[in-house]
């Protein structure tokens, strides 16, 4: 158990550091790596059939898709919970 808990502790560094880092907006290859895709294609793939987990949106005269960090920092804290409640049952 004690385990679980540094493993959690350090899963929440690495998520509250995405702002610090990446400001309030995820694009590019950091929004696909972070949403646990293997490409850019699956990325893009994803769109196309509506399976992303976060809101994604277009910026006048930028090229890609982008999401709000805070978007993608409570999915990935969702996701954290889930995957902890299905360890500990």
């Amino acid at each position: 158990m004690k385990d679980l808990n540094v493993e959690h502790e350090q899963a929440d560094t690495v998520v509250d550091s995405l702002a610090t880092r990446h400001g309030p907006l995820l694009g590019g290859s950091a929004l696909w790596h972070v949403l646990g895709y293997a490409s850019a294609r699956a990325f893009s793939k994803a769109v196309e059939r509506n399976t992303v987990p976060v809101a994604t949106f277009h910026i006048p005269h930028r090229r890609g898709r982008f999401a709000m960090t805070h978007d993608v920092i409570a999915w990935l804290r969702a996701t954290s919970a889930i995957t902890c409640r299905k360890q500990n049952t």
